[in-house]
């Protein structure tokens, strides 16, 4: 009776195997089912993600004088050395334009004879609407101190400055009251306070932990009206070279060589074009190091910005690379003949990221210059051989 009860049992578990052995090891074995794929033409990019740190030769122009701010170049642009990038008019200089303006007025009122009115001007005769006395100045200006009197109010640096003239002032220019540059470059109204440590000729001295410390929220813009001596101006910044310090994984490291082309999305929208100037090993890290000319409208202001690095972009066939096996020193595929056997047919690969492959089409040449057939559109590979 348990032999009866049990022989179902035995049945279905039997029929279970066979049916595993027709659907998993069978095809296997025979090749009947083999897994394939039909090549296609597509995109192999070939790229890392990375933070970068922006580093430049950039010089900080500080005030020499004080008074009203006149400015001649617009942000962002270029100019030689030598440009007189903007004006402070200093108080004596203001006063002596409102006294001109005030004898010019009267000279031209006497002409109409109204002189005897015309020698006290009305209120809003001085530039910005001052009343003068009848030399002409205005009463309400501001007197100024004689030196040495304890009663004169001291002009103080806005405290926005600080860092900025704490790391700067020594290695940046004050400039005398022609406000002109020393050398050729972008003109920009912002800085940060980096520019002096930060240098190409710095970058790499850093360390990982120094890049990580950066803040990109240390910009401070420098436009105002009213400038007072040793305070930061202007910055021109060298735009002929200048460098991308980014950190990526060890083992990608080995895609990189100095002098190597890549192409670099910024903030996945500027595309500029560089060329490797370092890459080292740094602990778990690889410090790489781009140098380029190009230029993009925040590369004046931005200190970090997410990147992607290409260092192959191409289009053509596009195969698994788990595909690829080697014979007689020929790397190749299988490819699946009429008769639905499988073909060894030798590969060029032109790009890889270890999962996918561009191949070339049709044919290639070999290190001897024999014209080799290899892979044609929509053949069938065989998955993994």
């Amino acid at each position: 009776m348990r032999n009866l009860r049990t022989r179902p049992i035995l049945i279905f578990l039997v029929a279970l195997i066979a049916l595993y052995c027709v659907i998993y090891l069978a095809p296997k074995v025979s090749g009947a089912l083999r897994q394939s794929y039909t090549v296609e033409y597509g995109q192999l990019q070939i790229y890392d993600d990375a933070e970068a740190y922006l580093v430049r030769t950039e010089t900080v122009y500080f005030a020499g004088t004080e008074g009203q701010a006149n400015r001649y170049i617009d942000e962002g642009k270029l100019v030689r050395g030598g440009t007189k990038v903007m004006q402070v008019i200093t108080e004596e200089e203001q006063k002596e334009a409102e006294e001109k303006a005030a004898e010019e007025a009267a000279q031209e009122a006497s002409k109409g004879g109204e002189a005897e009115e015309a020698a006290v001007p009305d209120a809003g005769t001085a530039s910005g609407g001052g009343v003068l006395d009848i030399e002409g100045h205005d009463l309400h200006q501001s007197v100024t101190s004689e030196p040495g009197d304890e009663t004169a109010e001291t002009t103080i640096q806005d405290p926005k400055f600080r860092e900025i003239i704490k790391g700067d002032a020594e290695a940046g220019i004050t400039t005398n009251e022609k406000y002109k540059t020393e050398s050729e470059g972008v003109v920009t109204y912002n800085a940060d306070g980096y520019e002096a440590e930060l240098t190409p000729a710095t970058m790499e001295e850093k360390g990982y932990g120094y890049y990580r410390g950066l803040r990109d929220d240390m910009n401070v813009d420098l436009i105002r009206d009213e400038i007072i001596l040793g305070e930061p101006v202007f910055k021109v910044v060298d735009r002929s070279k200048w460098y991308l310090v980014c950190y990526i994984p060890s083992e990608n490291g080995e895609k990189y060589e100095a002098g190597q082309k890549v192409t670099v999305i910024i903030d996945g929208k500027e595309q500029i074009l560089g060329s490797v100037y370092s890459i080292e090993k740094e602990g778990k890290r690889s410090r790489l190091i781009i140098s380029t000319n190009y230029y993009y409208e925040k590369m004046t202001t931005q200190r970090i910005a997410d990147v992607k690095i290409i260092t192959s972009d191409v289009r053509g066939l596009l195969i698994e690379y788990d595909s690829v096996t080697e014979e007689q020193n020929t790397y190749g595929v299988y490819v699946k003949k009429k008769t639905g056997d499988y073909e060894f047919i030798p590969v060029n690969i032109i790009s890889t990221d270890g999962k996918k492959a561009i191949i070339s089409r049709s044919y290639f040449y070999n290190t001897a210059g024999k014209q080799v057939s290899t892979v044609k559109l929509y053949d069938e590979i065989l998955a993994r051989p």
